[in-house]
């Protein structure tokens, strides 16, 4: 699938297509609008919102190494690389946009899996 074609509203079938590709396939979700704070009340749930959605596959060893590498210097850069060189389909805002592009990003992170190690000298 090259970069210009985006599949904006998959099918189920489509994702099923893209699990058979590509594993394990995940769903961003970023509220359409932003939130404002209101005092006494509660936030609303992001089920409850209209929101943005994209499709990302998981991200490989080269890509993973290019976020972890960047994350210390700047997380939002790290998880755009990882939207960029993952995404599937979904709506464009959340690769472009600013405030939405940020949230995806700072989502997006979230497919680097960090192991607990340990290095001992004998």
């Amino acid at each position: 699938m090259s970069k210009t074609e985006n599949i904006a509203n998959p099918t189920e079938e489509q994702i099923q297509k893209w699990k058979d590709q590509y594993g394990q396939i995940y769903l961003i979700e970023v509220a359409e609008e932003p939130e404002s704070f209101e005092a006494n009340t509660m936030p609303m749930e992001l089920d409850e919102l209209p929101k943005l959605q994209g499709w990302l596959k998981k991200p490989d060893r080269t890509i993973l190494n290019y976020a972890l590498v960047n994350m210390s210097k700047n997380m939002i850069n790290a998880g755009k690389s990882i939207l960029n060189s993952c995404w599937l389909g979904g709506d464009e805002r959340l690769l472009k946009g600013d405030g939405h592009a940020a949230a995806a990003a700072l989502q997006a992170v979230d497919l680097i899996e960090i192991y607990q190690s340990k290095l001992k000298k004998l």
